[in-house]
């Protein structure tokens, strides 16, 4: 069994994206290699990508992964690719991020011998999204059946941890697969940089920036139909779209309904921008927006907004509402799922605004009002970041929880688990 240096634990990651996994969890990865542990990642990306992990000392292994639909071939393949790299390699802790790894990684490693086996398996949702949805197809909810019998049967044959970035997720998940929540923890999010650079006074019009994939459910149609709206209006304001098309989710916009937004003057598309400058991006934007339609983890464009003092507008997405909600109440354990869209604008929050999105005239009106008043708005970002300061959702905070899932690290009383939550822990 491979071991990392001073004897450390050896990591098989299995991602469905290897650029997802820099953009989101880079910071994780450093801080493993730093203390030692022998890492290899496996999932699908470009030579840059492998580049950047292999610059690290992390051996990377190209594997694809169909990630917006079932295929029998090539998730078949997937299955047998991920026991025979279990087999070769050999990994302590065999870890998968997002729902198909952790499907057929569990799966991968169901039937192997004791000691052909990792000696941990720790499956990440990273948000719940359309496999939960309660019109999902019969395909998806056949999926969801099979891997809550998975998690179950793997929770009694050997260890395992179960990571979610939000209490509510965490929460679906018990209550729907049975899982026991001592084998949970919560990440709250993937993690921001505090110290991420602030920007000089804001001046001028509020600008408002989408960043994101521009899919349906994200929430990018609405977001420029509001945009459009206050132009045509003659408010004052700016709008920047961060982000690019994505041709092989069925849920894309495709260039025609795109067109017509492209040609306005105060719209501005960026395009893809590279991580490394998005801090420029948030330093000229006042308001970031995700009327996300999507079961969301915990955005990272609103995280990384917030910190840089810029306001939010969003939906209900419970992971954000469990860091921004003005009352942060206790998780307890309910037959309850997570809250919906419906009334959100009647929650309270730090920061910015919650909008309904069952009132298409929502979002053009929190937009419009954040317009006018400038520097109410400006005066939210700046609580925003406040908020998410107080609320133990740095790098540094989430790298611990994910050491705590791998038992690498002894409890903190910092950190939050399912059963602190239930007792009011914070």
């Amino acid at each position: 069994m491979a071991r990392g240096s001073e004897g450390r634990a050896s990591i098989l990651v299995v991602t469905n994206s290897l650029a997802y996994a820099i953009n989101h969890r880079l910071h994780l990865f450093e801080r493993l290699v730093a203390e030692g542990y022998s890492l290899t990642i496996a999932g699908s990306g470009k030579q840059a990508d492998h580049e950047v992990f292999n610059r690290l000392g992390v051996s990377t292994i190209e594997l694809q992964v169909e990630r917006y639909r079932i295929d029998v071939v090539n998730d078949l393949a997937l299955f047998f690719r991920i026991r025979r790299l279990v087999g070769k390699i050999r990994p302590d802790i065999l870890h998968a991020f997002t729902v198909k790894p952790i499907f057929f990684g569990r799966a991968a490693i169901a039937g192997l011998p004791e000691t052909a086996r990792p000696k941990k398996f720790v499956g990440s949702f990273t948000g719940l999204g359309r496999l939960f949805e309660d019109d999902a197809h019969v395909g998806f909810r056949l999926v969801r059946a099979c891997l809550g019998f998975l998690l179950r049967r793997g929770a009694r044959g050997m260890p395992q941890a179960i990571t979610t970035e939000a209490f509510a997720d965490l929460e679906t998940l018990v209550d729907d697969f049975g899982l026991e929540p001592e084998a949970c923890v919560v990440t709250q999010g993937t993690g921001v940089e505090i110290a991420y650079p602030l920007p000089k006074e804001r001046q001028g019009p509020v600008t408002f920036l989408f960043c994101g994939r521009l899919l349906v459910a994200k929430g990018i149609l609405a977001f420029l139909d509001a945009a459009r709206a206050l132009l045509e209006e003659g408010v004052d304001a700016r709008f920047f779209v961060a982000g690019t098309s994505d041709p092989a989710d069925p849920d894309c916009i495709n260039e025609e309904t795109l067109s017509p937004f492209r040609a306005l003057d105060g719209i501005k598309f960026l395009g893809w921008v590279d991580p490394s400058d998005m801090q420029d991006v948030y330093a000229r934007t006042d308001v970031v927006c995700l009327p996300s339609m999507y079961r969301e983890g915990v955005p990272r464009s609103l995280l990384e907004g917030a910190i840089s003092e810029c306001a939010f507008i969003s939906s209900a997405i419970p992971g954000w509402m469990e860091i921004v909600g003005a009352a942060r109440s206790a998780y307890r354990p309910s037959r309850q799922k997570a809250p919906s869209t419906a009334g959100a604008a009647e929650h309270a929050v730090v920061g910015g605004t919650v909008i309904d999105l069952d009132d298409p005239a929502a979002l053009a009106d929190v937009m419009r009002e954040m317009a006018t008043s400038p520097d109410a708005t400006r005066d939210m970002g700046i609580a925003a970041r406040e908020r998410l300061i107080s609320a133990h959702v740095s790098n540094e905070h989430v790298q611990s929880r994910y050491l705590r899932a791998y038992a690498l690290a002894d409890e903190d009383a910092s950190e939050m688990s399912l059963q602190d939550r239930s007792r009011g822990v914070r």
